[in-house]
């Protein structure tokens, strides 16, 4: 059964339908533009090649965030297995202002807005390689702002727990505090 004759057969209502059909045909537009789902890759790898791969491609994108910079290459190489991925579509709720988080996002595909709904003011577009929700998620604040994504837009999340988590496996030693 094809999705066409799924969504038809339910009697889905049509702006879904559209909703679901968008979202479908940029993952196939994506799959052709990489030919392999990254998963597939590793899958096909041993496990000493798929756990260096992972490091190497998720560890790159951690070590280069400044936010990241100060930490140790052994920490940030833990974190790369609990980052999540995730595609948000065309103007889709990302998060809003005043919510209490535990999540910072990092964009590797896609554009962002970022703005101050009480106050109904643009604050800026974030596109690739940019992350957002880093207050929140360090200092337990409530969001400044609010994000939707400006088109389909793929992004990589570290959850505060999981941090949190990782952070336990890699306590500074005494000497670095004389």
């Amino acid at each position: 059964m094809q999705v066409n004759d799924f969504m038809i057969h339910h009697k889905l209502p049509t702006d879904f339908r559209i909703k679901v059909r968008r979202y479908l045909n940029y993952l196939y537009d994506s799959k052709k533009e990489f030919k392999l789902e990254e998963q597939d890759v590793l899958d096909m790898l041993n496990d000493n090649l798929k756990l260096e791969t992972t490091i190497h491609l998720n560890g790159k994108l951690l070590n280069e965030t400044p936010i990241f910079k100060s930490f140790e290459v052994a920490f940030l190489s833990q974190l790369t297995f609990v980052i999540k991925k995730r595609v948000f579509m065309v103007d889709e709720h990302i998060f809003d202002e005043g919510e209490r988080s535990d999540s910072l996002y990092y964009i590797q595909k896609g554009n962002v807005i970022l703005l101050h709904k009480r106050t109904a003011t643009y604050i800026k577009e974030l596109a690739a390689d940019d992350f957002m929700g880093e207050c929140a998620f360090f200092t337990g604040e409530p969001r400044k702002a609010s994000a939707r994504s400006k088109n389909f837009t793929d992004v990589i999340i570290l959850f505060k727990h999981d941090f949190l988590f990782t952070a336990t496996e890699f306590p500074k030693s005494k000497e670095t505090f004389v």
